[in-house]
């Protein structure tokens, strides 16, 4: 099962703040257990080696399917 997440990066060094959408593949097992912490795991085991160090991380959604959890 695909999941997109909406999440913020902010570089305080450089002053910037983007939004993103990230793909990651959940089981259905987590979706339909509502297991939003294991979501936000598997998302930062991928997305946070590829995101500068000096930047911070703020999801802002979790979308799979019709379903869309708010988290800030």
């Amino acid at each position: 099962m695909k999941a997109k997440v909406r999440f913020i990066e902010v570089n305080r060094r450089l002053q910037s703040r983007k939004q993103w959408t990230y793909s990651i593949n959940i089981s259905e097992k987590d979706f339909e257990t509502y297991d939003v912490g294991g979501m936000i795991k598997k998302f930062e085991q991928q997305v946070l080696p590829r995101v500068p160090h000096d930047s911070d991380i703020i999801i802002k959604t979790i979308k799979v399917g019709r379903t869309e959890f708010q988290i800030a």
